[in-house]
């Protein structure tokens, strides 16, 4: 019975984890699509994309108020994800201001020529 209601809470646990991250996908995949629209390089994005999750593990500098008497405080983590998501809303804000919504690119999107040849 014990393990059941483990399991549960697992599949629950995993459900919400990912529900919570939705936000932070879709500003992502905007500000990937602008670097992958405005360069045409899957290497810039891939660098990107490295970087966003370097800072997930690095931004919580201070372990002593992420962690209190051996247990996570879900504030402080709170407040580290509510950050990391009002910077990457400020950055999208920012691109679909000056870029526009169409393509994220004022000129010519790089590589478009050669799909609209095919």
């Amino acid at each position: 019975m014990l393990l059941e209601s483990v399991d549960q809470f697992v599949v629950r646990r995993r459900l919400a984890v990912n529900v919570d991250r939705l936000p932070e996908v879709i500003l992502l995949s905007v500000i990937l699509a602008w670097a992958y629209n405005g360069t045409g390089s899957v290497l810039i994005v891939m660098v990107l994309h490295a970087m966003v999750n370097t800072a997930d593990i690095l931004l919580p500098l201070a372990p002593e108020l992420i962690v209190v008497d051996g247990v996570i405080d879900e504030a402080a983590v709170g407040t580290v994800v509510m950050v990391q998501l009002a910077v990457q809303l400020l950055v999208v804000v920012a691109l679909v201001g000056y870029y526009g919504f169409d393509s994220l690119a004022r000129g010519e999107i790089p590589g478009v020529d050669e799909i609209r040849s095919k």
